[in-house]
């Protein structure tokens, strides 16, 4: 008898700790139908690198009494900071007050919808697209669970993120960040995969392409306009029911390019290169008005852990090849090419012979 009472006990004990560990078992939430939109809040932030010869550039425009950006950097703030050391402008913590997903209807993972494509958003054009799996030019680390599962697609219709200044009275924002198709951007297409089956909780990602705008403030003569013409894919694990209130950060293998959406010659030219985007976060459901879940607060927290956790953190620098580096890919090419030559002129002088 007290080994039945021990084994109920430890049995009791096993549940109680498992509600506590994985509150998403206790619920399986279905998926909702589709296509539909859904429209909250939103909170991001980002960094870029930007490369030598424009941090002359935003170090006086970051200092312009209108931006005013601190210029230490040690952690990720509300109000974002450039250091002149690094290079690395971090913005403020941005704000959407109406971010519009839009989603399908739910299918089956690798079935007909999945691959020739599916209606997602609602409305009038332009809100109306269609997501299938080849719009996906990066797919997440974690495994696709496959055949079997259900799944919904997903799209960024409208996300226009901004910060107006810490009290000032600057009426347009200084810095913002759109997204979107109805806005006449390029597509942003994402994915939400059961992780049960049939239903919720599942895992989420995004293919995401942005417009980042820093407004002219006076020696530019017009706003300063970079795009990423390489997605920048964002993911987060614990999506439990659609809409979420989650916090989407990125997954890249290395930084994001950011170039010049158009020429302002003769201090930039369109498609050359800025910098890159080394940290992204996207806290969908946040806001600034936001109280117990989805806060600034907890934004900060969960981004600035991110950052700090050395798996994680900001993404790498693409490799750029040193001199030494560029001189020996030069010698292999004309090495190469002087094999190839004689080879071409042994057969000739054979073909000759003949």
């Amino acid at each position: 008898m007290k080994l039945r009472n021990k084994q109920a006990l430890s049995g009791v004990i096993m549940g109680t700790l498992l509600l506590l560990i994985s509150p998403g078992l206790l619920h399986a939430d279905p998926f909702p139908p589709g296509p539909g939109n859904d429209d909250t809040v939103s909170l991001g932030i980002f960094r870029i690198y930007i490369v030598p010869q424009f941090r002359g550039m935003i170090q006086t425009w970051a200092a312009s009494p209108e931006v005013d950006l601190p210029t230490v950097c040690s952690q990720l703030t509300r109000d974002g900071c450039y250091d002149p050391q690094t290079g690395k402008l971090t913005s403020p913590v941005l704000f959407d007050g109406n971010t519009i997903i839009g989603r399908s209807d739910p299918h089956v993972d690798g079935g007909n919808d999945d691959q020739i494509g599916t209606p997602v958003a609602v409305g009038v054009s332009p809100y109306q697209t269609q997501v299938s799996d080849g719009d996906f030019k990066y797919k997440p680390p974690y495994p696709i669970r496959g055949s079997g599962f259900n799944e919904v697609h997903t799209a960024v219709a409208e996300m226009e993120l901004a910060y107006h200044g810490r009290g000032k009275s600057f009426t347009l924002p200084f810095v913002m960040v759109r997204a979107g198709h109805a806005l006449g951007l390029r597509k942003c297409p994402g994915e939400v995969e059961s992780n049960t089956g049939p239903n919720l909780p599942g895992k989420s990602f995004f293919n995401v392409y942005v417009e980042v705008i820093l407004p002219n403030l006076g020696p530019w003569g017009k706003d300063m306009v970079l795009t990423n013409s390489t997605a920048l894919l964002i993911v987060n694990e614990t999506v439990d029911n659609l809409p979420p209130t989650v916090v989407y950060t990125h997954e890249n293998s290395s930084a994001v390019p950011v170039r010049f959406a158009e020429d302002n010659l003769p201090l930039w030219k369109q498609g050359g290169l800025f910098g890159y985007m080394t940290l992204a976060g996207h806290g969908y459901d946040y806001g600034p008005n936001k109280a117990g879940t989805g806060t600034v607060d907890q934004f900060l927290a969960i981004m600035n852990m991110y950052l700090a956790d050395p798996n994680k953190g900001e993404m790498p620098l693409p490799k750029i090849p040193t001199l030494t580096e560029w001189g020996m890919i030069i010698f292999c090419a004309l090495l190469f090419g002087w094999m190839a030559w004689v080879i071409v002129q042994r057969r000739r002088r054979a073909t000759v012979g003949m």
